[in-house]
């Protein structure tokens, strides 16, 4: 309970001044819409209390969330082919899965039109609702930026071009010597 406490004050905003009515909005509206997040982290996050909390990180922004659990061991092959069918789903803005990494907590996110798919490595709490709120905040600041040209902030492109090396040169055989004629 500490440590979700210590990370609720590092992550409140400093107390605000009251601004004037002529002030323009520190950032633009939401205009709405969904994100997807699969959950591949069961039984220690539930899935209703995924949704709940990241329900909560995103309740003024005007974005909704979709919280599905997904099985764990699946690759990023077919967690790839569902994130690009829930992608084309109506008034979905981007689809997000989380997953256990190497280093903890993997979040990825895949962007349709272009398609694009980014990564970021998370550390993994030994308290589970610590990881959720870690992960409510991060969505939430993905979530109300999407549109930005220069991709998510803090997330890692993934090439999704298997990378293919050049075949090698064809080797020439080396030319034989006629076998000496013995009289």
């Amino acid at each position: 309970m500490g440590k979700l406490l210590a990370l609720a004050l590092a992550l409140a905003p400093a107390p605000a001044e009251p601004a004037s009515e002529a002030a323009p909005p520190v950032r633009a509206a939401s205009t709405g819409g969904r994100v997807v997040l699969g959950v591949a982290l069961a039984p220690e996050l539930p899935i209703q209390d995924v949704d709940a909390i990241i329900t909560g990180h995103l309740v003024d922004t005007g974005v909704d969330v979709d919280a599905v659990a997904l099985a764990a061991g699946q690759d990023v092959v077919a967690r790839l082919a569902w994130a690009r069918g829930r992608a084309g789903e109506r008034d979905v803005l981007g689809v997000f899965w989380v997953e256990r990494g190497e280093l903890g907590v993997r979040l990825f996110l895949l962007l349709d039109a272009p398609e694009r798919v980014y990564v970021r490595e998370l550390e993994e709490h030994d308290d589970p609702q610590v990881t959720v709120e870690t992960l409510g905040v991060i969505i939430r600041g993905l979530s109300t930026s999407l549109g930005d040209p220069e991709g998510p902030r803090g997330m890692d492109r993934v090439d999704l071009e298997p990378s293919v090396e050049p075949a090698p040169a064809p080797v020439e055989p080396a030319p034989v010597e006629p076998a000496p004629v013995r009289p």
